[in-house]
Parts: C-alpha cells; structure tokens; sequence
C-alpha cells in the first residue's frame, strides 16, 4: 500500500511559480478571418454601411478631444486684435467682437453638453443632450464662419494691416468646430435608432477623454494668464509660450525674465505636461485596442499558408512533443515578425504623413524653404528646439498650437516606441540565442554554432527511462509519464493480488491519493496564473483572495491535518520567474496530471478503447486491460 501511495502521490519538491507562453492552435485563428468575412454583407455597399457606422461609433471620442481646443482658441480670439497697422494693433469692430462672444459662448455650451452626455446615465437625458449639444456647434461654426467672411477676409483694409493671432486663432478654431460638428452629425444619423446601451463604453472612454483634455487645457489657459500678465505680453504669447514650455521643444524666443515667472514656471510646467503626459497614454492606449483585432486579423491571414502547408504532417502519428513544440515557435516567431511589421508600417505611415503635410503648411506660413521647413518639423518631433527656426508669423504661430498638441506628443511617441519596441525584440532574440547556445554548448561540447531555441532540449525518444539530463526530462511526450505511472500501477496491483489485498481497500486508498492529486494540480495551476497574470489586476488580486479565504478556513476546520498544509506550501512556494523555474513547474503540473489519469482509470477500471481516451494516449487494439496497456504505451 506505501508503494502504491508514492506511486500515485504528487511530487512533494518544491515548486516555482513560473509562467509559459499559452501555446494556441494558429491553423484556428487563421481561420477566423474567413468565418468573419462569411457574416459580413457581400455587397460594396452593405461594407461600406458597416464602416461608415463603426467609424460614427468613435465619432464622438474625436470630438471629446477636439472640443476643449477650441475653446483655448477661441479665448485670443475673443481677447486680441485681428489686425495690426504697422505694428500697432487696430480696433476691431464690435459687430465683431459680438460674435466672437456668441462663438466663445456657445462652444463653452457645447463643451459643458458633451461632458454632460458622456455622463449621462438615463436614455431620456441622452436622448436630447445629443442633437442640442450638437447643434451647438453648428451655431458656433456658423457664426464664427460668418464673422471671418464679414469682417476678416473679405474686408479691405488699407496698406499696411495684416492679419494678427487673434484672427488666425478664429480660423482654426473655425474649422476645429466644423470638424466637430460634422462628426456628432454623422454619429447622430448613424446611430439613429440603435441601442441605447450600445453606447455604454463610447459614453465611458468620452468622460475620460473630456476629463483629461479639459483639465489640461484649463492648466494651460491659466499657465498662459499667469504669464502674460507678469511678463507683459499678449495672451496668446503666453498661450505660445505654455504649449512650446509644455512640449518641452524651448526654442527660446520667449523666456521668462522676472524672479516671479522663473520660479512659476517649475509646477506649471510639471502640472501641465504630467497632464498631456496622462493625455497622450489615453489616446495611445484607446488606438491600440482599436487596431488590435485588425492586426491579429491581417496577422492571421499571413499565417494561414503555413498553418496549411503544415496541416497534413501534423495529422500524421509520426509527429511528436518535439516537432509540435517546434512548429508552434516558428508560428510564434513569424507572428511576432508580423505584429512588429504592422506597428513599424502604421508609425511609419502616420509620422511620414504628419511630417510631410506639416512641413508644407511650416513653408507657405513662414516662407521658409521646403527642406527648412522640413529640418524643421523633425527637431520639433523630437523636442530638440534648437531656437535657429521657429514660427514668427501669426498664422504659423497658431498653426503650431494645433499641429505640436497632435504631432509631437502622440505621433512622435508612437513611432518612437515602436522603434524602440522592435530594437528592443531584436536585442533580446539574439541575447537567447547567445545564452542558448552557451547551455547547448556547455551539456554538448559538439553543438554546431547554429543549433539553437528549444531543438537541443527536447527529447524525440519514445522509451521512458529518465534521461541524463534533467532539462531534457521537461519535454518528455505525454504517454510517456502516462507509461511510467501504469508499468509501476500494473507491478502494484499484481503484488496486492498476491497479497490477497482486498480490493474495497484499494480502491478508498486510491480515491484519497486521486482527491489529493487534484488539489495539488489546483494548487499548481492557480500558481501558474497567479504568476502570469498581470500584477494587480482583478483577476490576480480575486485568485490570491480566494486562496487566502481558503486556506483560512481550511486550517480553522483541519488545524491538525498536515497534508492541507503541505498542499498550501506546494502554492506558496515562491522561486524567481526564470525559464528554468517556470518549465520545472510545468513538469511538476504534467507529471501529478499523468498520475491523475492513471489514477482515474484504476478506479473506474476501464479497458480499451475508453482507457487510451480517458488518457489521452495512443490506442493499442490489443492492450484491454491495464497490466497489457502498460506494456504497449510509448
């Protein structure tokens, strides 16, 4: 019965918490495509509805973050002339100045409505915040327009007056509201009739997008008050000043020159770029979830000519452990190849774009030259400032406000990350299959310099003696721990049968052992989740609960029982996450799973075929009972 018992019962060395990569079928998800393709409409036009309505979805998030700007333009539009004459700035008419007042007024309206619409927990609320708040922009958009084609650019004026910031300031922000305003028209006839709680995460991403933006425009506009008024400068000067401040570029033309603004500046300028900072993660992090299914989906479609190519071999009884492990780290490898060759080409795209157009717009307001105006655009990218160029003419001054809040923080980080994401990748592939090679190299002093990844380590031999090398013994094929267990399980039962054991005792003997094996693979799973699991999420933090709730409770009932704690300290057992450690806990779990099964079918007594089934190993025609069964398996 003690032989029995060590034979069934799980390994009792201690265990590393450790975590594996979870190995998905690829030929699967390369199918998907097709399936989804198979549910889409087959005409151009019904495509062409689908997007047009999942683009209105994301509508009003574009909005939320366009929005505040206009408010921060309008702001000098309101306050500064539109013209100077000779330097000097010119009255503006107040026909004028009225409806720059109605502008600013009904953007703030709508700003306000947006924040109340994103909040909105009642369908009767939502229901009329949407069209007014978008009506709101339309009057905004329509007034500021009229008020540009009366009094700005359709107006003579005599030689010597030129367009100020203020007037460039109601252009931009002119045209910020129009955007607007098209976007919450679209997702309002778009979305006409749908479900109300279709909407549930657009309203939850727009409060959070409105929240961030608005706070940090309002650090802003404030930051560039503050500055105006002790340096003496004009409002917009300081809102120049803040954002150049904030994007830390520094091209030096304006600085602070009094103690008061000098000191001033350190908490404005942290407070406002931990803001844009915090913006930038928002934005960046919504955009990858967007892009994620339809990355994984062009991945897919990449690898599916070779999960194709491949199909017929891995149906085939001559593919093993080995060549499946294999296999699915060239699909891993291509597929990372595919992901990073996504990222680089949508950076890539998006920097180029934003880089080229800017620079256009750099050379027509400025009057720089194409390749200044490029030089330019990049030291801005890159927050170099070098101050040789930077805008002095109102339009392009304004201009920069928009383009630097948009290209700087969110296409330059873009495209850094991914740059640096890929050099990074590329570092760590060759520094594994340096290290690799170097533990190849030091358990076989006649490995070829090229043998590297998982090849060296995996055993193609079906016998189940123990190999000489503990690494190795980790990627022994299932039957064969299912052979180890049921030759030894099949010598047991022929000594109990010779003992006259009886076989009630046998079986409640095996029971128990069965019953701790599968708190033991719980124990050893829940590890292994709780490993790989992101630190602090829910799903980790409600897996260690749990476990505590239990083991609470467990040692209150059996205080005396030492196999409960023995199964607790088989969890607890903490090792750092390695490779080795991680693939040692893996072991662990296949082995105590093998034993499991052995287990099982000793009690429920099966026979073929339901015996190779029931554990999960290649059927032997000829094998019904477990003593032939264990002499076949392998």
């Amino acid at each position: 019965m003690d032989r029995l018992a060590s034979i069934l019962s799980p390994i009792q060395d201690s265990p590393s918490h450790g975590s594996s990569d979870e190995f998905v079928d690829p030929a699967s998800q390369a199918i998907e495509p097709s399936k989804e393709s198979e549910s889409k409409p087959s005409s151009t036009s019904g495509r062409i509805r689908a997007i047009l309505q999942k683009t209105a979805k994301s509508a009003p998030l574009v909005s939320a973050v366009i929005a505040p700007v206009i408010t921060l333009l309008d702001i000098p539009a309101l306050s500064q002339r539109w013209y100077f004459f000779q330097g000097v700035p010119a009255k503006d008419p107040p026909a004028s100045i009225g409806m720059s007042v109605v502008s600013l007024v009904f953007c703030a309206l709508g700003n306000i409505l947006l924040v109340i619409r994103f909040s909105a927990n009642q369908k009767k609320l939502e229901r009329w915040i949407i069209p007014v708040s978008t009506f709101a922009f339309c009057i905004k958009t329509v007034v500021e327009i009229v008020n540009i084609a009366v009094y700005g650019a359709s107006s003579e004026k005599p030689a010597g007056y030129v367009h100020a910031e203020g007037f460039w300031s109601a252009v931009y922000s002119c045209g910020l509201s129009g955007v607007v305003a098209v976007l919450l028209m679209f997702h309002l006839v778009a979305q006409k009739g749908k479900d109300w709680k279709d909407s549930i995460r657009v309203r939850v991403d727009g409060r959070h997008f409105m929240e961030s933006m608005m706070a940090f425009v309002l650090s802003v506009g404030i930051q560039a008050l503050i500055f105006s008024k002790l340096e003496g400068w004009y409002y917009f000067d300081g809102l120049f000043f803040s954002i150049v401040a904030t994007l830390t570029v520094g091209y030096g033309d304006l600085a602070p020159t009094k103690a008061s603004t000098k000191v001033l500046l350190f908490p404005c300028a942290l407070i406002t770029i931990s803001l844009l900072a915090n913006q930038v993660s928002i934005i960046l992090n919504y955009l990858a979830d967007r892009t994620q299914t339809r990355k994984l989906k062009w991945r897919a479609q990449k690898t599916l000519l070779k999960t194709q190519s491949q199909a017929s071999k891995r149906s085939s009884d001559h593919w093993d452990l080995h060549d499946e492990i294999l296999y699915l780290e060239d699909v891993h490898s291509l597929e990372e190849a595919l992901s990073q060759s996504y990222d680089l080409i949508v950076s890539f795209l998006s920097f180029l774009s934003f880089w080229l157009l800017g620079s256009v717009v750099f050379k027509y307001t400025e009057g720089w030259s194409y390749g200044n105006a490029v030089y330019f655009s990049y030291v801005t990218f890159l927050t170099m400032g070098f101050g040789d160029y930077s805008p002095a003419s109102a339009a392009g001054r304004v201009f920069f406000i928009v383009y630097g809040l948009v290209a700087v923080p969110l296409v330059a980080s873009f495209a850094v990350q991914t740059v640096a994401t890929v050099l990074s990748s590329a570092a760590d592939k060759r520094w594994q299959r340096s290290r690799e090679a170097r533990e190849r190299i030091s358990r076989d002093p006649s490995t070829k310099p090229g043998e590297i990844s998982l090849r060296p380590y995996i055993s193609r031999t079906s016998s189940c003696a123990p190999a000489p090398d503990s690494f190795e013994q980790r990627f022994v094929p299932h039957s064969t721990f299912v052979k180890q267990n049921l030759e030894t399980a099949a010598k047991i039962r022929k000594d109990l049968r010779e003992k006259a054991v009886e076989e009630s005792v046998v079986r409640e003997e095996l029971a128990k052992r069965t019953l701790r094996l599968a708190c033991m693979l719980e124990a050893n799973a829940r590890s292994l989740l709780i490993a790989t699991l992101p630190a602090g999420s829910k799903a980790q933090m409600l897996l260690k609960a749990d476990r505590n709730i239990q083991r609470r409770d467990m040692e209150t009932m059996l205080s005396g029982e030492s196999s409960i704690h023995d199964i607790w300290d088989y969890e607890d057992a903490n090792s750092p996450l390695t490779d080795e450690t991680q693939l040692e806990s893996i072991k662990r779990y296949r082995e105590n799973f093998a034993k499991f099964l052995v287990a099982g079918s000793l009690i429920r007594q099966l026979e073929e075929p339901e015996l190779s089934a029931f554990l999960r190993t290649p059927s032997a025609p000829s094998a019904p009972t477990i003593e032939q069964r264990a002499k076949t398996i392998g």
